[in-house]
């Protein structure tokens, strides 16, 4: 009697698991649709959410894909943003911080329906400003679309970058033109 019971768990247990298995392919598979065909928030969030998952080699294909200068500027973004963050390989960071350059402010003012303390977007950008200047520049640049709770994280990426490389970040703010004292400022307050 134990045996069977043993036995049954086992096989519940792995029919629960191969369950969740086929569950993450649809959930998957129906973020990919909606990154793809949605606009606006809906696929915003929906690239978003893809970032957060296990992704097959054919979803990041497919997102790739959407990171084409054929492709709309927001598909572009949260696109390659879903790729960089999945894979954590330089060219596809390097590919979504050259997309965030083009129009920071988009970066500050889009929608989607994540909910969090943070702009998953400048907190990618945040993390590799250490290693990139277009990173770090796109942030400075981001600095008068900004208010709020993200003034308040763009303020302290801005500390964190200027306390790591304090010559660095000057020349960086000098080239991008942005008021230094403002910014000095901003950070002093955080």
């Amino acid at each position: 009697m134990k045996k069977t019971i043993i036995i049954a768990s086992f096989l519940g247990a792995i029919s629960v698991l191969s369950g969740c298995a086929t569950g993450q392919q649809s959930v998957e598979s129906s973020l990919l649709d909606i990154a793809v065909v949605g606009e606006g928030k809906e696929s915003n969030t929906a690239s978003i959410l893809l970032s957060k998952i296990s992704l097959h080699d054919a979803s990041l294909e497919k997102l790739h894909s959407l990171t084409g200068q054929d492709q709309p500027y927001a598909k572009r973004v949260y696109s390659s943003f879903a790729v960089a963050k999945r894979t954590q390989y330089w060219p596809d960071i390097e590919r979504f911080i050259d997309i965030a350059s083009e129009d920071p402010a988009f970066i500050i003012t889009s929608e989607s329906d994540v909910v969090g303390p943070n702009n998953d977007l400048m907190s990618f950008l945040s993390y590799y400003s250490y290693k990139s200047d277009k990173a770090l520049s796109t942030l400075i640049r981001m600095v008068p679309s900004a208010d709020g709770a993200v003034l308040e994280q763009l303020s302290s990426a801005l500390q964190i970058a200027e306390g790591g490389d304090p010559a660095r970040f000057n020349k960086l703010v000098l080239q991008n033109g942005a008021d230094k004292t403002f910014i000095n400022q901003l950070i002093m307050e955080d």
